[in-house]
């Protein structure tokens, strides 16, 4: 009988440092315990990420600027505001000063 019940401890303490060895192992691998980088580390490496982010962005928006449709659109889209400023009761004089001093439409900053 005490032979059983030393084999079931035996057993239990076996599988309980497997499973602790285990969870050792996956916690490990995982990173955990390992220095926090660095903020200023972290900001070097984005960088160079951002800056090819935006030469993208910029490119793609130069290309359909660059298209005969766009500029269609946009001249479509500046006659209309034009028209519906003077409809909302601005002089032409003050609906062609709030036109140039608008420039392209644009998405509205996060401010």
């Amino acid at each position: 009988m005490w032979i059983k019940k030393t084999g079931s401890v035996l057993a239990i303490v076996l599988v309980t440092i497997v499973i602790i060895s285990f969870a050792v192992d996956r916690v490990e691998a995982q990173g955990f315990g390992q220095k926090e980088p660095d903020m200023n580390e972290l900001m070097s490496q984005m960088g160079p990420m951002m800056g090819n982010m935006m030469e993208v962005m910029m490119d793609r928006m130069f290309g359909l600027l660059a298209k005969p449709d766009t500029a269609n659109r946009l001249a479509k889209f500046s006659y209309n505001y034009y028209v519906s400023l003077q409809a909302q009761g601005f002089s032409k004089e003050e609906a062609m000063r709030i036109m140039t001093s608008q420039g392209f439409p644009s998405f509205p900053s996060a401010n």
